[in-house]
């Protein structure tokens, strides 16, 4: 299989688009909106060009992640870091690799620019062998379900959770968050 991993651009955006909503079928009704959310975020604050790639085999789009700004405590003040927006594989070619090589590229990128810890929620049993690991001392709320979602968090610089505390707060483009802080 050969497989390209590059930053998204605006000729990729409605096969991400179809990508996502094939993808995330299987999902809750709360999260099958992961392309509309896309959508939003690309024209936001917190979305991040060079954090938003897609894998193509073949010129065609088979897999998409993306990084965007959130918002965590830490010691009482307001800390940018980095959320899993989006990470999303074409069903038919799952378990084939290419999840696990775009997780790969977009830690060795946030890492790069200096980044120093990914949020997401997720399937743990995945992504903890990644380095992502649960954490009690931040929460993800979803007002909308009622839901209190315990986000994984890997840090790309060792020692960055010591101080993290509280609720990530998510840009408003996800339609359940009071994110209305400047971010840094």
């Amino acid at each position: 299989m050969n497989l390209i991993l590059m930053e998204e651009s605006s000729n990729d955006f409605s096969e991400i688009s179809d990508l996502l909503k094939k993808a995330s079928l299987e999902l809750p009704p709360t999260f099958q909106n992961a392309h509309k959310v896309i959508d939003k975020l690309r024209q936001s604050e917190a979305y991040i060009p060079r954090l938003s790639i897609v894998a193509k085999r073949d010129g065609m789009v088979v897999g998409h992640i993306a990084l965007t700004k959130a918002l965590v405590s830490e010691k009482g003040c307001d800390k940018t870091c980095l959320f899993m927006s989006s990470h999303h594989v074409l069903p038919s070619l799952q378990n084939a690799g290419i999840g696990a090589a775009l997780l790969k590229s977009i830690h060795l990128r946030a890492e790069g620019l200096g980044y120093k810890c990914i949020v997401l929620s997720g399937y743990i049993e995945y992504y903890k062998k990644f380095g992502y690991r649960l954490t009690d001392k931040l929460s993800i709320e979803v007002p909308l379900d009622g839901v209190l979602l315990q986000p994984f968090i890997k840090e790309l610089i060792p020692g960055t959770l010591l101080n993290l505390n509280g609720p990530v707060e998510l840009p408003t483009e996800y339609g359940f968050s009071s994110y209305n802080r400047k971010l840094i």
